[in-house]
């Protein structure tokens, strides 16, 4: 099977069928559209929106966790019943990439955090900035003084450690 794929950070896939039309089978063994996931399979379909036949899908918008959906289209190349030619129009998909909003950052027991970036903005590329409450982080200077003011550790919404400092060191 060949595949195309395309994925992007930050940003969930979201699917919408604004035509299904594909033979109906048992099991959907003989043309069918199968939307998958990193994780797993969403559903295998078949047949057409509305009939009892088939396994047509019952909702029209299909939502990844993350950054990745993945449309397979399988064929028979064969729209025969009974000696007669049976044409299905197919289906028509569109995807958008949403924007994925990673939630409230999680507090800490002996500490807090601050937005870097705009207030209650939890989507990709927002900054926030954890501090931890003395006497359970200190930063200290080559010389052993401390120095909490000259130094901080930050992370992004990308969960990327970043480590701020300037002649600090951790103790």
């Amino acid at each position: 099977e060949d595949h195309c794929g395309h994925s992007t950070h930050g940003v969930q896939g979201e699917t919408q069928f604004w035509q299904f039309d594909l033979e109906p089978s048992q099991g959907c063994f003989y043309d069918y559209v199968k939307i998958s996931t990193d994780k797993k399979t969403l559903g295998t379909f078949c047949g057409q929106l509305g009939s009892p036949l088939g396994n047509p899908p019952e909702r029209m918008e299909f939502v990844s966790q993350g950054n990745r959906i993945l449309l397979t289209f399988h064929t028979d190349f064969s729209n025969e019943e009974n000696g007669t030619d049976i044409f299905y129009k197919g289906f028509q998909a569109h995807y958008q990439a949403v924007v994925k909003d990673c939630g409230q950052p999680r507090s800490l027991p002996n500490g807090a955090f601050n937005y870097t970036t705009r207030e209650g903005v939890n989507t990709y590329e927002a900054r926030i900035q954890y501090c931890c409450h003395e006497p359970f982080y200190k930063m200290h200077s080559n010389d052993g003084t401390s120095e909490s003011e000259r130094g901080f550790f930050s992370t992004s919404s990308a969960w990327e450690a970043e480590k701020h400092h300037r002649g600090a060191s951790m103790t």
